[in-house]
């Protein structure tokens, strides 16, 4: 599976808030698309039957979340709505947080197909579609916030952006996109075998890590960030083998990765104890699971749990429908995973991965006011998105919209 189509191209834009000085159209852009974002925010107060603030805290019952320019100020039961604040009443719905989906390809346009081994300045700047109706699709999922990321044809894949699923960014640093297995494969230029694969993506990132003195860094150089721990990485890998390969790589050089599992690594034999050795406790990332995925491979977020790695679940839309996220942490709870794990996985765990943690992910005061509207409990796979609010906006409502 894929994150999106691979190798879609495009120029470094976004850099990371540690590479000081760097100016790039594109990162003017991003700043300016920012600035506008609290003109589209708005006041309201919203009274849910019950509103869960957080994975680990018990939903709270006939309780308001009071929003003020786009951001939560107030949780609970007593909160006094100010004149002028419309009130918006719930009575019978679950308000939870957004849902965050940690590897997608939304929004993102058609664009021919070029994977270099190591592309070290891509982005999604100029191939994201802020208009695009998968992002609505995601709205209509209860999706608020998403890395759409480039494709796994590449050893290192430049770098995804964390965006707002109304196709703003939310301002946090890009995420490095990195693969092991046979999707990196060309017989067109190297990497040919898995070994020339591992051997030259530790020579780029090695070589890179130890280019620390300001002036021999290139700031365009998205490795380069990734390599000296400025970036976090998003690390595909295929098999255990890749994976085992994929610490080796990073590990000693105390590097920032969330592993995601693609089709083709089967952890289902792995013991809990050969899984804690080869993730580490790394953040990890599953799915998407559907009706007829096999029992072994629903069992694993559990197995994973159980041996203390962060479970996180993807849609990797478009490639599936997105809807598959919440689909994904259901047949996960229903195969043995804690459900307040799995709930946690799909707001502040993924926010966590992403370095969003402080923005969204839970309802607190401060936050963004990022909410998802059902008609029943999150994880109930027969509970249906009513409405979903980015911003302190409502930006789908059941019946209204046709993504």
């Amino acid at each position: 599976m894929r994150c999106h189509p691979n190798g879609t191209r495009t120029r470094l834009s976004v850099v990371p808030a540690r590479l000081r000085g760097v100016t790039t159209a594109g990162a003017l852009l991003a700043l300016l698309l920012l600035a506008a974002a609290p003109a589209a925010a708005q006041d309201v107060a919203i009274r849910a039957g019950h509103v869960v603030t957080a994975a680990d805290a018990p939903p709270l019952a006939d309780a308001v979340v009071l929003v003020r320019d786009g951001r939560v100020v107030a949780v609970g039961h007593m909160i006094e709505v100010p004149v002028g604040v419309p009130l918006v009443e719930r009575p019978g719905a679950w308000l939870v947080p957004g849902f965050v989906d940690p590897c997608t390809g939304l929004g993102l346009r058609e664009r021919d197909e070029v994977a270099l081994a190591l592309d070290r300045d891509l982005t999604i700047d100029g191939a994201l579609d802020p208009e695009h109706r998968d992002l609505a699709r995601a709205r209509a999922a209860g999706v608020t916030t998403a890395l759409v990321t480039l494709g796994d044809g590449s050893l290192f894949g430049g770098a995804g952006q964390v965006l707002k699923t109304t196709g703003v960014p939310l301002g946090v640093d890009p995420v490095a996109k990195l693969a092991l297995g046979p999707s990196v494969l060309r017989q067109d230029r190297p990497p040919t075998a898995r070994s020339g694969a591992v051997a030259l993506l530790r020579k780029a990132i090695t070589e890179a890590h130890q280019r620390r003195a300001p002036h021999e860094v290139d700031p365009s150089d998205l490795l380069a960030a990734f390599a000296r721990g400025d970036l976090a990485g998003l690390f595909t890998v295929a098999t255990p083998v890749d994976l085992d390969q994929a610490r080796g790589i990073t590990l000693p050089l105390g590097l920032r990765v969330t592993y995601r599992l693609a089709e083709g690594f089967d952890p289902s034999a792995l013991d809990a104890e050969q899984a804690r050795d080869l993730l580490g406790g790394a953040p990890t990332v599953v799915g998407p699971f559907g009706l007829t995925t096999p029992e072994r491979a629903l069992r694993v977020p559990a197995r994973l749990a159980a041996a203390g790695v962060p479970v996180l679940f993807t849609s990797q839309a478009p490639d599936g429908p997105v809807e598959g996220l919440r689909l994904t942490a259901a047949l996960a709870v229903r195969y043995g995973l804690d459900p307040a794990q799995a709930l946690d996985a799909l707001g502040r765990g993924a926010a966590r991965a992403l370095g969003a943690e402080e923005r969204v992910g839970t309802l607190a005061p401060g936050k963004d006011a990022d909410m998802v509207l059902l008609d029943g409990p999150p994880l109930d796979l027969s509970s249906r998105v009513l409405e979903t609010w980015v911003l302190g906006r409502r930006v789908h409502r059941a019946g209204e919209e046709r993504p």
